[in-house]
């Protein structure tokens, strides 16, 4: 992929057509505005797509090197509890097992990276530091768990908004996301984003459970603050919004497993033993609905149980 700069004269950084949003601070529409005379017209066009872009999309021919393919008996997508521990189980009885999760690596067979898509072989593409690798396993289970939602703040648009994620991605490379954060909302990653604002130096100045307590956000560039409904301000240039935490159904979705409704959100659908409607494909914990530890652990455990007599291991 080539990525490059479309807008912008002489540079983004010196645009001397911005001066165009001062003269038109609604929109400009060329469609009411640039109609008369009709002669004019291909001209006005021209003028226009000059203004919104003077660049092309390259044609040129990239070679892209072979992507790496690798085989394995169990692919683990997913780094919670309940894919823990049905890879654990997996492991224990002998079993050549790949895990691929986020941001860590797990054991000698695993891979530090992300899962990005269940191709109709049922192989799975990895994202990897070195680049894309796919993997082609016997069975696969499905354990990404929940993810994050953000809230509907106003003005919840200015930088400096973060969800809980990319408060660890920051964290986890040494930058401190901020100086001082407000916390907004209330799910079962809060202990833990709490955590990693402290141990990296962040103060946490508010913590409201209650988003509906939040009147806006402040700031124009980057966040400046929040205000309550009683006009209260305090001053912060971070704020977490920790909304409801859903099934992560991405990846199933994709391999074409049936999901069913939880709520206002889906799940994957599954038998007892954790097999979703496709052959080979299994999911345990919060991708199946499930949200109590000790559910999410059952679930591993039955999975990994049934992983292990679909490949024949008694």
């Amino acid at each position: 992929m080539t990525v490059e700069t479309e807008r912008g004269f002489p540079s983004t950084n010196y645009d001397v057509l911005s001066a165009l949003d001062h003269l038109f601070p609604r929109r400009l529409d060329y469609r009411r505005r640039f109609i008369r005379p009709a002669f004019m017209v291909p001209f006005y066009l021209w003028v226009v797509r000059r203004l919104a872009s003077a660049n092309r999309i390259p044609d040129k021919d990239v070679d892209f090197k072979p992507l790496e393919r690798k085989k394995c008996d169990v692919l683990v997508i997913g780094q919670g509890i309940s894919g823990t521990v049905a890879s654990s189980r997996i492991r224990g009885r002998g079993i050549r097992s790949i895990m691929a999760i986020d941001r860590t690596s797990m054991g000698e067979s695993s891979l530090s990276g992300t899962a990005v898509g269940f191709y109709e072989d049922g192989s799975v593409g990895v994202l990897l530091d070195s680049g894309i690798q796919i993997v082609k396993a016997r069975a696969v289970l499905i354990a990404t768990g929940r993810q994050e939602l953000g809230l509907p703040l106003v003005r919840g648009d200015i930088p400096g908004n973060m969800l809980p994620g990319a408060v660890h991605q920051l964290v986890a490379r040494g930058i401190r996301p901020g100086k001082k954060a407000a916390i907004i909302g209330k799910n079962d990653s809060k202990e833990l984003v709490l955590r990693e604002l402290r141990s990296a130096g962040v103060e946490i100045v508010a913590d409201v459970p209650d988003a509906s307590g939040i009147g806006r956000l402040l700031g124009h560039r980057r966040i400046s603050g929040i205000e309550t409904r009683e006009k209260q301000r305090i001053r912060c240039d971070l704020v977490v919004p920790l909304g409801p935490l859903v099934p992560a159904v991405g990846i199933a979705h994709q391999a074409g497993c049936e999901l069913v409704p939880v709520g206002e959100h889906w799940c994957v659908r599954t038998d007892p033993e954790g097999l979703t409607s496709v052959a080979g494909v299994y999911a345990c914990g919060g991708v199946a609905g499930l949200t109590a530890k000790e559910d999410r652990i059952a679930s591993g455990l039955a999975a990994g149980e049934a992983i292990l007599r679909f490949l024949g291991v008694t």
